[in-house]
């Protein structure tokens, strides 16, 4: 049977020394991991002046820790770090077919994934998964079909990053006409997740279990389409139970995703979260939860939170204790009001967008199934 190393080369990446990063735009940009990607390409945070491992242009670049199976195209030459893969197409396979090969197996490559801290594949994971490539002509057919498809996704995407942009020049136009500033700490606390054992995850769908949020659920939008769920035999208490209104913070993770947050509104079923992760909690009497959040999510404050990491050996945890000291804009109550109520119009056009979206990727995963199955 051929496997996938037999017709695309796969290069795990390396992470360079740490004194060898820099912000100033020297050297190789890094891609340290899937926080490194947006949308179909890469945006990195930092550079390295040293790198033993490469991507080219027309590379597949996945995340292979936590975010297992995530891609981009590589646009040009980015060091590779440690929670990165590339896959580079031989002359036998063409690049797009890979692409969409890739993502319509990418949960068997999940299912190989093992760890106590972080899920994450190796190479053999990656290399040995089965490819049977139909001649290069068929590929190339194949390819165009689902390109086109995955075009009018890329679009609502382009919309989805668009109202982001909308919602946080909302979020500016409030800030810099408030009235001063207040700790953090003054408006909302940190609340720790639920630690247990690998035991005890459960199946969502058994008696008793509860569902639980972990750092691969935070994203830019609340990502409840993967969620797992504990016994009923682990102690959860009453605060760390997940609210409406929530803030929901990766406190533990590779330094690029430590700080990275998602905003929990009302959820389907009851629901807490793990030990990796930490929920910013705002005082409703005090602050506007959305403002709180568009605060906490601006690029100012997560490259400060991000500064307050304090690193292991390939973990960065969040300095609760310090963020809760930095200062936030203060909103008089009419100004929450307006605030809220503009943001309740960007909200509306994402959720009609979003329905839009969801057609869109059914249609394109009807028609990889149809591809891979032979049917298309």
């Amino acid at each position: 049977m051929s496997v996938l190393s037999d017709h695309v080369d796969v290069i795990m990446g390396q992470a360079p020394s740490g004194d060898q990063y820099n912000d100033r735009g020297e050297g190789w940009p890094l891609i340290a991991g899937a926080g490194d990607f947006a949308g179909s390409v890469p945006r990195p945070k930092k550079y390295t002046i040293t790198a033993s491992k490469l991507s080219r242009p027309g590379d597949i670049v996945i995340g292979i820790r936590a975010s297992i199976g995530s891609k981009v195209w590589s646009d040009g030459e980015y060091c590779l770090g440690r929670g990165v893969a590339a896959l580079r197409p031989r002359e036998t396979v063409d690049g797009s077919y890979v692409w969409h090969w890739f993502e319509a197996n990418r949960t068997l490559l999940e299912s190989k994934a093992r760890g106590a801290t972080f899920l994450q594949v190796n190479r053999a994971d990656i290399a040995e998964l089965p490819f049977e490539p139909p001649p290069l002509p068929e590929q190339r057919r194949i390819a165009s079909i689902l390109d086109q498809a995955q075009n009018r996704t890329a679009k609502s995407r382009d919309l989805k990053s668009w109202l982001a942009d909308l919602e946080f020049s909302v979020y500016q136009s409030f800030a810099s006409a408030g009235s001063g500033s207040v700790r953090l700490g003054d408006l909302a606390c940190f609340v720790r997740g639920v630690t247990f054992k690998p035991e005890s995850v459960i199946d969502p769908g058994e008696e008793g279990a509860l569902r639980f949020m972990r750092t691969t659920n935070v994203k830019d939008q609340l990502d409840t389409s993967d969620v797992k769920a504990i016994a009923p035999s682990v102690k959860v208490r009453e605060e760390q139970m997940l609210r409406d209104g929530d803030i929901l913070v990766s406190t533990a993770n590779s330094w690029n995703l430590v700080g990275r947050a998602s905003y929990v509104g009302e959820l389907p079923w009851p629901s807490t979260f793990g030990g990796f992760v930490s929920v910013l909690r705002p005082n409703r009497a005090s602050v506007s939860p959305r403002f709180l959040y568009s605060w906490f999510t601006s690029p100012r404050v997560q490259s400060t939170l991000r500064s307050f990491g304090q690193q292991t050996t390939n973990i960065s945890n969040l300095n609760t204790a310090r963020a809760l000291e930095l200062r936030v804009p203060v909103l008089n109550v009419e100004d929450r009001e307006r605030f809220e109520n503009a943001i309740a119009k960007v909200d509306g056009l994402r959720i009609a967008l979003c329905r839009q979206e969801s057609l869109a990727d059914e249609l394109v995963s009807t028609l990889r199934a149809q591809a891979f199955r032979g049917e298309l």
